[in-house]
């Protein structure tokens, strides 16, 4: 191993303790470090640098590697990408913005991944402190409560000529670990809608929730509930 290896080892380390004690408001500080670093000792030719963020990202401990590309530490998300596609998503987002949306993320920062590539950090401000999984993922029952919120964030999303098409099956749902609150992953979706296409996609959350819960019933064993 060369010394710049064992040292980019040992920085990671140091900042995975400091990703898990770092307030959540100081997190985009210490991705912006580790990519500096890992940008800094990359073998990697011009274009492909990001390979090694993307890498020194997934080898941090707390931090949630969803794929090659996209990670989640408690409420955000930190997605490593191509700066056109990183662009489609913060647009999305702060198009909708106004709209006070608990589904929808806000956008944290961005920075340099290399040539073409930058890291894009996501906060779900209304999950603040708690992991999120994807539904589909798991057998975490979902609370009545929560998709009436989803709905209603929906409803408004609707209202404004916009949708997410995605929110018609729970592979783009994100549950909160500790409250089960419901947001959606997956921005760069957003599309204009007309009022019939609106009202397909109200009625389609209640209907993935309902799969969702006949799943849970199948996998566990108990019987779906009204909280399910």
């Amino acid at each position: 191993m060369t010394a710049a290896a064992e040292n980019s080892g040992l920085d990671s380390v140091r900042h995975a303790n400091s990703m898990e004690t770092k307030p959540a408001n100081d997190i985009a500080s210490v991705v912006a470090d580790l990519v500096s670093r890992a940008l800094a000792v990359s073998g990697q030719p011009p274009g492909s640098e990001w390979l090694d963020v993307a890498t020194a990202l997934g080898n941090l401990p707390g931090v949630d590697e969803v794929d090659r590309l996209r990670f989640r530490h408690r409420e955000h998300k930190i997605h490593v990408g191509r700066w056109q596609h990183l662009e489609v998503t913060t647009r999305a987002l702060v198009q909708v913005a106004p709209l006070s949306l608990s589904i929808a993320p806000e956008v944290v920062t961005s920075f340099s991944a290399g040539r073409d590539h930058g890291v894009l950090i996501l906060r779900y401000a209304a999950c603040s402190g708690e992991r999120l999984a994807r539904v589909s993922d798991t057998l975490q029952p979902l609370h009545e409560d929560a998709v009436a919120a989803l709905r209603r964030d929906m409803q408004t999303l609707i209202s404004h000529g916009l949708v997410h098409p995605y929110v018609r099956g729970t592979v783009h749902w994100l549950v909160s670990s500790e409250r089960g609150i419901l947001v959606l992953d997956d921005w760069y979706a957003l599309a204009r809608c007309t009022a019939e296409e609106g009202r397909e996609a109200l009625g389609e959350i209640d209907r993935a929730a309902q799969r969702h819960a006949a799943r849970v019933a199948a996998r566990t064993g108990a019987a779906p509930t009204g909280d399910g």
